[in-house]
């Protein structure tokens, strides 16, 4: 089939194709250094077909809005993002606390404060798992790694470890 020589359907696919491809390219030469970051595509649902077999795919959620990115407010876009991330944040939430587990049972994990200042003390942490908003009265001598609790007019034990 030449372009021009099809049915109108064939032809809105065309220039629906050719325009991915376009927007790929872009993407693709926009942000080909932060590779590492997931993007949100919004698209209608008409598109769908073409959004997924685009290469720019592998850089987005499977999941998009299906609606224009111009037709939302911002507090509906960002409740819409939000609804899509909150799953994915919780999977790798319960991926770390999974890990912790074995790391723990195998020596090389700590809920002791005493024992997790003395490795943050001596940078021996990869990763650092903390309550939100807990605060525990206290600090880290800087010089020894020593812990001396406090009031919690003194600073919070927690945050140093996290410093650190």
């Amino acid at each position: 089939m030449y372009q021009g020589h099809g049915d109108a359907k064939q032809e809105r696919d065309n220039g629906t194709e050719k325009l991915f491809r376009y927007v790929d390219r872009l993407v693709l030469d926009l942000y080909a250094s932060h590779r590492n970051f997931r993007r949100l595509l919004f698209h209608f649902q008409s598109c769908f077909p073409f959004s997924r077999t685009s290469a720019i795919i592998g850089m987005c959620w499977i999941e998009g809005i299906e609606n224009a990115y111009d037709s939302l407010d911002k507090d509906m876009l960002k409740a819409k993002a939000l609804e899509m991330i909150k799953p994915i944040k919780r999977e790798k939430i319960l991926k770390v606390v999974e890990s912790y587990a074995m790391a723990e049972a195998e020596g090389h994990g700590s809920s002791d404060l005493n024992t997790v200042a003395k490795a943050a003390f001596n940078s021996r942490i990869a990763t650092l798992l903390r309550e939100e908003s807990n605060i525990v009265p206290g600090k880290i001598n800087r010089a020894t790694g020593e812990v001396k609790y406090g009031d919690p007019a003194f600073d919070d034990l927690l945050d140093d470890i996290a410093e650190l």
